[in-house]
């Protein structure tokens, strides 16, 4: 009975045990992150990357010089804004001229200070210092006491008054009232006048005269009394008088 023959190289392919793979190697795990308080930013900030201090931090101009140590630096102080009276001073004269024709116009002063913003008495004191801003004031309240007594006529020529309804304008023929508010306001404003000029608008007329009884006789003085429209039956001394009652 006849066998095959093994062939060498079939014998030695089966005889050999198989290779061994190598075991992969473990790749070092990434170091995780320190957690930090600050929240996490939404998906749709862009965080850049700081590469160093430098690109935070702004650099300085390459022309401005470092401090010198030692040397204090100079600062100037801002000038505090203006005062509502300094801005009135600062536009004169055209200031003064529109406070006149506002007093003229029938204004008083205390109202020009409060729409002014600044003190009444700062006003009048600024005046009274000055006798050519004293006399302009002057001249503006007399034109203004004329104009008061203008009016005095249009109040008596008034046939009609207007009411006020409901934010509509009604012109009504004068009645009882109305007359009697007329009559208020024209004796009111013909006292306000005998106070303000009482030697042009004033009922009673003062005469003032001035007589030096040592250079006067007798009978020069009993004529100048005549002449006031008084008259007295003799002239004498204290004494004579005081030894004619005893």
């Amino acid at each position: 009975m006849s066998t095959k023959k093994q062939l060498p190289a079939q014998t030695d392919k089966k005889a050999r045990p198989p290779k061994a793979q190598p075991t992969p190697k473990k790749k070092p795990e990434a170091a995780k992150p320190k957690a930090s308080n600050t929240p996490a930013p939404p998906s749709k900030w862009r965080i850049a990357q700081v590469v160093s201090v430098e690109d935070v931090e702004p650099k300085p101009a390459a022309n401005t010089a470092p401090p010198v140590e030692g040397r204090a630096l100079l600062v100037l102080p801002q000038p505090a804004p203006a005062t509502p009276w300094q801005q009135w001073k600062s536009e004169l004269p055209q200031s003064f001229i529109a406070f006149c024709s506002y007093i003229e116009d029938g204004g008083n002063l205390k109202q020009y200070a409060v729409d002014k913003g600044f003190p009444r008495q700062t006003l009048q004191t600024w005046i009274a210092l000055d006798p050519t801003n004293s006399g302009t004031y002057a001249r503006a309240c007399e034109v203004r006491t004329h104009d008061i007594f203008d009016t005095l006529t249009r109040i008596s020529d008034e046939a009609t008054t207007t009411l006020t309804i409901e934010g509509r304008e009604i012109v009504m023929p004068l009645d009882a009232v109305a007359v009697a508010r007329n009559k208020l306001r024209v004796e009111t404003r013909k006292w306000a006048l005998s106070r303000i000029l009482p030697k042009v608008y004033g009922d009673k007329v003062a005469i003032e005269s001035t007589v030096t009884l040592a250079s006067v006789s007798d009978a020069e003085l009993l004529g100048k009394i005549a002449a006031l429209g008084l008259s007295l039956p003799r002239i004498g001394t204290l004494n004579q008088e005081a030894s004619d009652d005893a």
